[in-house]
């Protein structure tokens, strides 16, 4: 299993720890920032982490920005790319099992390393298989594509 993993400045140093930590467990893939740069944009790195997911049917994600919605936003403009800011095992059980989500968003100015840790491991090794009723409106959201209302 691949965990690919994005960040912009402000969850740059969380980042690089992740990295660390889980690449003795999986194979990581940075996707950047690859440098601590305060002018990036955090649309940018999860535009990268989702060209490199683009095959990898296996592969989840993690994403990073200060407070998580921005990169989970930008996650979720890519078809496919399912994206949670879930922040207790609980809610990423039921957003893996009923969501089939592949991508994990943190708001690194609220969750320390020693919580992430837990939580990350809990992502990737939670079961994903929705119920006929969720495959149904994830296949809908996959149809949907670019809508302008």
């Amino acid at each position: 299993m691949t965990l690919y993993i994005a960040a912009d400045h402000r969850g740059f140093a969380l980042k690089e720890k992740l990295h660390s930590h889980f690449q003795s467990e999986f194979t990581v893939v940075d996707c950047g920032n690859k440098m601590f740069n305060p002018e990036d944009d955090y649309v940018d790195w999860v535009a990268e982490l989702a060209k490199r997911m683009g095959q990898d049917t296996q592969g989840l994600g993690v994403v990073l920005c200060s407070s998580g919605c921005g990169v989970a936003i930008s996650a979720n403009r890519y078809a496919h790319l399912r994206a949670t800011t879930a922040t207790d095992q609980a809610m990423l059980e039921a957003d893996c099992r009923d969501d089939l989500v592949n991508v994990l968003a943190l708001g690194a100015d609220y969750i320390t390393f020693e919580n992430a840790i837990p939580l990350v491991h809990a992502f990737i090794r939670l079961p994903r298989g929705a119920e006929k009723r969720y495959l149904r409106r994830i296949e809908k959201l996959s149809q949907l594509g670019s809508v302008i209302a």
